[in-house]
């Protein structure tokens, strides 16, 4: 299987220069993979870095085609929707549901398929603090809501 992301001996320290990476080669497929690691040992920078949103040190990075990041939630206020950007689009669908919308609500929209991923287990519309923890989880760390 070819390399996805390729990492060839990265570099990268801190602010204030506390080295993260040292060396550091890596290939990556189109396999799922994990990260794990204690907290502050540099887990979201190295995502941050593979997504091309921070520079290395040192060392070079190949990407065959495009990345995409799906950042944690971090305003407990926001309803899941809100936080993944569809609310106006399941407000646009609610509405003609209901026989309320309008020819401009019947249009296709772009965003509709991020939509149409998340029935029939489309989260209430409550703040991601009243949902219990593993529905926050899923809807935190993955770009599509997965059925319980």
């Amino acid at each position: 299987m070819p390399a996805f992301v390729v990492l060839d001996s990265i570099s990268l320290h801190t602010p204030d220069s506390r080295p993260l990476f040292d060396e550091l080669t890596l290939a990556i497929g189109r396999e799922r993979i994990g990260l794990v690691g204690r907290n502050g040992c540099g887990k979201s920078i190295l995502l941050r870095l593979i997504a091309g949103e921070v520079e290395p040190s040192a060392g070079s990075i190949h990407r065959a085609g495009s990345i995409g990041v799906l950042a944690q939630i971090a305003d407990e206020r926001l309803t899941v929707a809100q936080a993944i950007g569809v609310d106006g689009e399941l407000a646009r669908l609610r509405r003609l549901e209901r026989g309320d919308g309008t020819l401009e609500d019947a249009a296709p929209s772009t965003a509709a398929s991020k939509v149409s991923t998340m029935s029939p287990n489309t989260p209430p519309p409550c703040p991601r603090s009243e949902h219990k923890s593993g529905e926050r989880e899923r809807y935190d760390h993955r770009g599509e809501i997965i059925a319980p």
